[in-house]
């Protein structure tokens, strides 16, 4: 008879598989074996570790062998790569501008947490996620001020196949948002003289004219009293109060008579004097006060001889 010749084994160059779980992945595989005389010995193979096994994170060497029935042997071997080249999800990003009061005269300190944004690893596989943010998280953003945030998200994965494609580890995402830092306005408005309805107030040229109104509150509910030094007042000139005609009058650079933005203890609201004079048109005004941009009072006043 002619002699036996040993089996043919054919095994994978390398498996490559993405991790399910942080405990790695179950593996399938395919490992074939043929015979001249036996014909196929598939079925024979024996794998170490098996078909299916649950591989670690990492590199394990499976070893494969097969014996025909004259007792040849072929063995092989490959290697299986299991990796995490997931980046981590966010969770609660905004899709618009996010809106927070301030919580003093700095403006609001960035909280991911207070925004209900968050970051995991898909299935937990390389936990933890760490989350660093341009701002950094704690840094103020200014009242008035829309501030872009640019978060990245970065897992604990530490382990790169030598035949992925994919970037080396840690892996990561990005999110960005934005947020508008603004203030409780008080909805009383002007207080008296001005009144925030029709018929308004009417006040002779030259007089000085009494801008009062209630503090707006910060996000604990306290009155924000020290908003003086950055108070505006714009004065619009309007041929009458339902048609606003003229240049805005920016403040508070009013002439000599006008006084600066005061808060007042006693009565609990802040004040401007603002002296009109004798030289301004008569007829209808539109008068606005205003920190960093947002409105806190808005009513009109008539001017007369």
């Amino acid at each position: 008879p002619p002699p036996n010749t040993p089996p043919t084994l054919t095994v994978p160059n390398f498996v490559l598989a993405e991790a399910t779980g942080p405990a790695g992945a179950q593996v399938a595989f395919s490992v074939t074996a043929t015979d001249l005389e036996d014909g196929d010995l598939t079925g024979s193979v024996v794998c170490t570790p098996t078909s299916g096994t649950l591989f670690p994170i990492g590199e394990t060497t499976v070893t494969c062998s097969v014996t025909d029935s004259g007792g040849l042997s072929a063995s092989a071997s490959f290697p299986v790569y299991v990796e995490d080249s997931t980046p981590p999800i966010f969770f609660g990003v905004p899709s618009g501008t996010a809106t927070r009061i301030a919580q003093d005269i700095q403006g609001w300190a960035l909280n991911l947490a207070d925004l209900g944004i968050s970051a995991s690893d898909p299935n937990g596989v390389s936990e933890p996620v760490t989350v660093t943010c341009i701002p950094a998280e704690g840094s103020y953003i200014p009242i008035g001020a829309t501030q872009t945030v640019v978060c990245t998200a970065r897992d604990n994965a530490t382990y790169r196949a030598p035949v992925s494609a994919a970037p080396p580890p840690p892996n990561e995402s990005q999110a960005s948002f934005q947020v508008f830092v603004t203030l409780n306005v008080n909805p009383a408005g002007f207080l008296p003289p001005l009144r925030m309805a029709a018929p308004y107030s009417a006040h002779k040229r030259g007089s000085a004219i009494p801008h009062k109104f209630y503090p707006p509150t910060y996000a604990d509910g306290t009155p924000a009293t020290d908003l003086a030094d950055g108070l505006r007042l714009v004065l619009r000139y309007a041929s009458s109060c339902s048609a606003l005609t003229g240049e805005e009058m920016q403040g508070n650079d009013y002439p000599t008579g006008s006084t600066a933005w005061r808060y007042d203890p006693d009565s609990g609201h802040y004040i401007f004097n603002l002296k009109t004079q004798a030289g301004w048109n008569l007829g209808c005004y539109r008068t606005t006060v205003s920190y960093a941009g947002i409105p806190l009072a808005e009513t009109y006043f008539n001017l007369t001889r």
